[in-house]
């Protein structure tokens, strides 16, 4: 492997981990609501800082806290990961590093490369072909648990698996943010 491919990988999601929740033409009634009330609410950031801690961008609308980007950039900048889109968005997920002054990360999952199959989850496949590759992984999905993903995957020491609650509306939190950086530094980075 090269320096870079010695880098531990983050695979993350967007939906419900870098942004808690979207806008888009489909929503009306409580979606539409819990929207609007996000810029205002507060958010486990707070704590930190005197201003509201969300980033509004032009992608779809999202919502995504400062200091999430803010670490990412930091992780990217300084080589501690190869962070990586593993999101149903695939190359979309690109319009983020604008938005959000991110460098370029690769795209690990795009939908519209393959065909679906029903028995599998997709980003899980992804997953598994990284670690029997020997690559260490966080990967950062609010759709994992552990009907999703089996324990032999889950019990990977070079795996850690963060899964922001389906329906906190929070997306990645100081905690979460915390693990990733303490995993980093067990893993050397």
């Amino acid at each position: 492997m090269t320096a870079d491919e010695d880098l531990p990988i983050i695979a993350l999601d967007i939906d419900g981990v870098l942004s808690p929740i979207l806008k888009n033409e489909d929503w009306e009634g409580e979606n539409a609501y819990r929207w609007e009330k996000l810029a205002n609410r507060t958010h486990p950031f707070d704590a930190e800082r005197n201003h509201s801690p969300w980033i509004k961008t032009d992608c779809m609308d999202a919502y995504v806290a400062e200091p999430v980007a803010d670490f990412l950039r930091d992780v990217a900048c300084r080589r501690r990961a190869r962070i990586m889109w593993h999101s149903t968005w695939g190359k979309r997920a690109k319009a983020f590093e604008k938005a959000l002054n991110l460098p370029s990360f690769e795209v690990l999952y795009n939908t519209y490369s393959r065909p679906f199959r029903e028995d599998r989850w997709e980003k899980l496949v992804d997953i598994e072909a990284l670690l029997e590759r020997g690559h260490r992984v966080i990967w950062l999905d609010d759709h994992i648990t552990p009907e999703s993903v089996p324990q032999h995957v889950l019990d990977n020491l070079d795996l850690l698996c963060i899964a922001p609650g389906p329906g906190d509306e929070v997306g990645l939190t100081p905690n979460h943010l915390y693990l990733i950086d303490r995993q980093l530094k067990v893993w050397g980075f």
